[in-house]
């Protein structure tokens, strides 16, 4: 056992490593499971799923174990990281299904993979209709996977205390803020406080906040630590967010490894949405309305979409938000009570949250 973390144990590299590889261990377990030989399709599907994934919320969870001692047992942590990204996995799963969404990672989302288990005979429609359904119930044991992780890592009564409330105020606030977003789908205004709010809920808590949280918690982080965890984690999750959100728009499908356009299509009420709603010209923003309630939007709606956003000055406002929250989370950085190699580790994550081209 582990009693102290290394300085080079902060590689964000090594981190991913055990995090994967801790992962691997859990589906080859569950793979494996002699007394339930129907669950290694679903294993399968949510390992091949999980695979590749840039493991945001893990890395973070991490480092705040390191920034505020590190001490106890390395494989404490490493098993709650893995059980925040199965969570993760478990919510993306989901998402996906609420879109219809096809690919995720360049790869097909599980609601696409799952029905080829279906079975002989059977028609086209009732195949994908198992597929979703399917991918619900299997989102639904991922999550049960992820407490499995988390509350099997070996916590003493004390850890328990601090480390579980963080956990369970986690996946609430992440499940209101995609009610939000269901909410107001389809029907995206010049409304920016709900806007913000989604990003609050879905991103900037559950991404970098809570995870940073959870890991200082192990070791018993007083408030003050816990609150710059906070200052850092809720401008750069905004950052991170706008960040999805313009390459939701302006990216480029090779890299994010999903449609690009597809939230004009699903008329998202993102911050970029409300801020175009509310700076186009009259036109503008009467053609941007009719083209974000459109559901049969093509890709000539798209261009011409993109167009009125970027046109209005919206782009260039987000944009001009993503340097100013990133900054704000390093000015922050910079007073809190960490150790060093975590705050070089960190200003390095707020960077690849924001400079990203997926």
């Amino acid at each position: 056992m582990r009693t102290q973390a290394d300085v080079s144990e902060l590689d964000l590299n090594s981190i991913r490593a055990q995090v994967n590889t801790r992962l691997t261990r859990f589906f080859q377990e569950k793979a494996a499971d002699e007394h339930n030989p129907h669950l290694p399709i679903m294993a399968n599907a949510v390992r091949d799923f999980v695979a590749g994934g840039k493991l945001v919320r893990p890395l973070f969870a991490t480092v705040g174990w390191h920034a505020t001692g590190g001490t106890g047992d390395v494989r404490q942590i490493t098993r709650i990281a893995a059980g925040i990204e199965l969570l993760h996995a478990s919510l993306l799963i989901h998402d996906d299904v609420m879109d219809e969404s096809a690919t995720r990672r360049g790869k097909a989302t599980v609601h696409h993979t799952l029905p080829r288990f279906y079975g002989a005979p059977a028609t086209r429609n009732k195949a994908l209709r198992f597929g979703v359904n399917a991918a619900i119930n299997t989102g639904d044991l991922t999550a049960m996977w992820a407490d499995q992780l988390v509350t099997t890592a070996g916590l003493t009564h004390a850890q328990q205390s601090k480390v579980l409330p963080l956990w369970h105020s986690m996946r609430e606030e992440v499940l209101t803020g995609q009610f939000l977003d269901l909410r107001h789908t389809g029907r995206p205004s010049h409304d920016l406080d709900v806007a913000y709010a989604i990003v609050h809920l879905k991103t900037s808590l559950y991404t970098i906040t809570r995870p940073l949280q959870i890991g200082a918690s192990l070791n018993h982080a007083e408030p003050e630590t816990l609150d710059a965890c906070a200052a850092y984690g809720n401008p750069l999750g905004e950052a991170f967010q706008l960040r999805d959100d313009v390459l939701g728009v302006f990216g480029d499908t090779k890299e994010t490894g999903k449609p690009v356009g597809d939230d004009l299509i699903d008329g998202k009420h993102t911050v970029l949405a409300a801020l175009a709603l509310r700076h186009a010209s009259p036109a503008g923003r009467h053609e941007l309305q009719q083209l974000l309630a459109d559901p049969g939007l093509d890709q000539h709606g798209v261009t011409t979409a993109r167009r009125i956003i970027e046109s209005c000055g919206a782009l260039e406002m987000v944009e001009a938000r993503i340097t100013n929250r990133y900054r704000q989370a390093l000015r922050a950085l910079e007073t809190a009570p960490f150790s060093a190699p975590s705050k070089e580790a960190l200003a390095r994550l707020a960077q690849s949250c924001t400079v990203r081209d997926r």
